[in-house]
């Protein structure tokens, strides 16, 4: 099975966010807020959290795909 997890981080928005899709469904999400006004460490923190969330989904015969 095929796993996409996208992740975004906005400033202007003062929003991050993951979704994690399976077969064009959403399995999981997650949104939080903007933390301080480094853009980088938001976006790293939000990827780490999605592959953890991802981790109780995705076998070892799956693919997954960050974007």
């Amino acid at each position: 099975m095929n796993y996409r997890l996208s992740c975004y981080a906005s400033r202007v928005d003062e929003k991050c966010c993951f979704v994690l899709e399976r077969g064009g469904a959403v399995v999981d999400s997650l949104v939080l807020p903007f933390r301080g006004t480094n853009i980088k460490v938001n976006m790293l923190d939000i990827i780490a959290r999605g592959i953890r969330c991802a981790k109780g989904y995705v076998k070892h015969e799956d693919l997954l795909v960050i974007e």
